[in-house]
């Protein structure tokens, strides 16, 4: 009978691994063991996305070889490279990186490790089914300056969409069949990562359908050819952050889970899930402002209900209520001002002087103030979350660290070492809360200078 697992906490007595606190410091000389260096994340992106294109190499039927077939065959690699997911979409790599925390070393083989990489790969592949329609769904003309596949291939978008999901759906069972054999019941729940994997796919299919009905973009009534802008009201940024939920925290959700199936775990301690399902839905809230940041110049060309957008509104809303508290005061010819000036380039072209319009828009509503304010709580929540999680749990702060390291892609950044070892040592209540409102703070300011357009990066 099969032990049933459950993770309760993620220190492994038998990891020798020599990142944050799992090291040989403070063990007797003779009861040391040999401290292997963790491969960096860059080094299972890097693998991560050579298991993607062998995906999209791969024969999609057994015959597919043959001359006859070739141009077909091509048209599922060449679409796979061509529709690409934000970079705050990073399931795949936070899949890796957990495994290698909830294995121990010594199980950690080239072939194991060639496994976990090709099991995250499969699940990011089937999500660019999910970027195809979303693209298409909120009417994402292009991505990163390069024009969106649905709009160069308007006549196959649909099979096109299908052949990414099932490509990717494919591999991960491919990949739970062929796992390498383990020893103590680090074998996965195949049956469960399926279950995940369908799971992720179709929660977070949801704002596609709410795009698709036309939830997504453009409230806006109109005046002749004139746009007014969104309708907006006090749910509005509630309304955003019901997208976020969807479409990045179930993200990041099931791939947590996925990890801890994939490595022979069952279940996760109750207080323990409730802490991570929270740090992970706020992270996802931070990943998905600071998506809607980057493409706001293409959201703002679209009309697309984005934080950004709604927040822009609400700093030149009519009534008064809805503006952000700072707002209330401003004279209400400087509001009617800064209203047309939303106006003008509320549908208008996506190109240079369209930007500088509005990022001189956004200066002059102090939308960075307005952002700020809205996310600081939550990034607070996110420290503290953080906190309890390292010091209760032995969750890993350098994970987190990482991960944001790459999505801002900042290979300097890193968290303090003082701030860590703060973690192990810190048990005042009152220093604890100050610590974490200095690091929340500092995470709010870090993404907002990272991601939302200003004059300096538009120049």
């Amino acid at each position: 009978m099969k032990e049933d697992k459950t993770l309760s906490h993620f220190r492994l007595e038998s990891d020798g691994y020599a990142a944050g606190n799992r090291t040989n410091k403070g063990v007797p000389e003779g009861e040391r063991r040999a401290v292997v260096e963790r491969p960096s994340i860059y080094f299972d992106v890097d693998q991560k996305n050579l298991a993607m294109d062998r995906i999209a190499n791969k024969l999609f039927v057994n015959d597919a070889d043959r001359n006859e077939f070739h141009g077909a065959q091509k048209w599922i690699s060449e679409c796979a490279g061509q529709v690409k997911l934000p970079i705050n979409f990073c399931g795949g790599v936070l899949i890796v990186r957990l495994c290698r925390r909830l294995v121990p070393v010594e199980q950690q083989t080239e072939e194991w490790s060639s496994a976990v990489h090709r099991l995250a790969a499969a699940y990011d592949f089937a999500f660019l089914a999910l970027g195809h329609a979303d693209d298409e769904a909120d009417l994402t003309r292009e991505r990163d300056g390069i024009s969106a596949r649905w709009t160069t291939h308007p006549q196959t978008r649909a099979v096109d969409g299908i052949n990414l999901l099932l490509a990717g759906i494919t591999d991960i069972q491919d990949a739970l069949n062929e796992w390498p054999i383990l020893p103590r019941n680090h074998q996965p729940n195949s049956k469960r990562v399926l279950e995940e994997l369908l799971r992720a796919l179709r929660e977070a299919s949801f704002p596609i359908l709410l795009d698709r009905s036309g939830l997504g973009y453009d409230h806006a009534e109109s005046d002749g050819d004139r746009y007014l802008g969104l309708q907006i009201d006090d749910a509005s940024l509630n309304n955003v952050a019901l997208y976020a939920r969807h479409r990045a925290h179930t993200y990041f959700l099931r791939a947590l889970w996925i990890a801890v199936f994939a490595t022979g775990y069952n279940k996760i301690d109750t207080e323990l899930e409730r802490l991570l399902e929270r740090l992970l839905e706020l992270l996802a809230s931070i990943g998905a402002a600071s998506d809607d940041m980057q493409d706001t110049f293409v959201d703002f060309s679209a009309r697309t209900h984005s934080v950004v957008s709604v927040m822009a509104h609400l700093c030149v809303a009519d009534e008064l209520s809805l503006r952000p508290l700072f707002r209330r005061k401003v004279e209400e010819a400087e509001i009617q001002h800064q209203r047309q000036l939303l106006s003008d380039v509320w549908g208008a072209a996506s190109d240079q002087a369209g930007r500088e319009k509005i990022t001189q828009l956004f200066e002059s509503i102090e939308l960075k103030k307005a952002l700020y304010q809205h996310y600081e709580p939550q990034c607070i929540e996110f420290a503290n979350c953080m906190f309890t999680a390292v010091k209760s749990y032995g969750f890993s702060v350098e994970l987190m660290s990482e991960i944001v390291a790459y999505v801002c892609q900042d290979k300097e950044f890193s968290i303090p070492s003082q701030y860590i070892s703060m973690l192990e040592s810190l048990d005042d209540e009152v220093l604890i809360g100050l610590v974490n409102l200095e690091i929340g703070k500092y995470i709010t300011g870090y993404f907002l200078d990272k991601f939302l357009p200003s004059k300096e990066k538009t120049h």
